[in-house]
């Protein structure tokens, strides 16, 4: 599964470094569905 957090880089880390940190990737029901899906095929695999 990719990276639950995306790096922002649309300003400068000295200026606002509130703003580097990382920003969720996918909204709430998209997450959720992400992590059903991952549990299934780990149960079909193995």
């Amino acid at each position: 599964m990719r990276k639950r957090f995306k790096m922002k880089r649309h300003s400068c880390g000295l200026c606002k470094p509130h703003k580097m940190h990382g920003d969720n990737r996918w909204k709430g029901k998209e997450f959720a569905g992400l992590k059903i899906f991952e549990r299934e095929r780990k149960e079909c695999i193995g």
